[in-house]
């Protein structure tokens, strides 16, 4: 079994997103993830990351996660919430605002985080 991680970055360039993904690589080794694809998609207001992982984690640890991995903090909040009250489907990204894929900034994220992956 698989989990997908989704992320929201708002108003940030895609530099910023990279660089996030940098600081961010010891949750990857902390939680001893291994990802298995990374999908950005471009939206109206930034970016949205989905992330499937090969480890299957229960759904307050994939609300934690999402938070340490640098989701928007009001949408973690709400997630956590919803995923601790059983709430079917907690963990929503508005796929309309989305705009473009985009394959370069996929495999660069993917990169960064398959290097620290399962190290724990």
């Amino acid at each position: 079994m698989t989990t997908k991680l989704k992320l929201d970055f708002d108003e940030i360039p895609a530099e910023t997103l990279i660089k996030i993904f940098e600081v961010r690589r010891f949750v990857w080794a902390y939680f001893k993830l291994t990802p298995e694809t990374v999908i950005v998609m471009r939206t109206r207001r930034g970016w949205h990351v989905y992330i499937e992982v090969k480890e299957d984690l229960d759904d307050l640890d994939i609300a934690f996660i999402q938070l340490a991995l640098g989701d928007d903090f009001k949408r973690a909040c709400y997630n956590w919430t919803r995923a601790r009250l059983g709430i079917p489907n907690w963990n929503v990204l508005f796929t309309n605002s989305e705009v473009a894929y985009e394959p370069e900034l996929s495999k660069k994220l993917f990169e960064i985080i398959r290097k620290e992956g399962g190290k724990g």
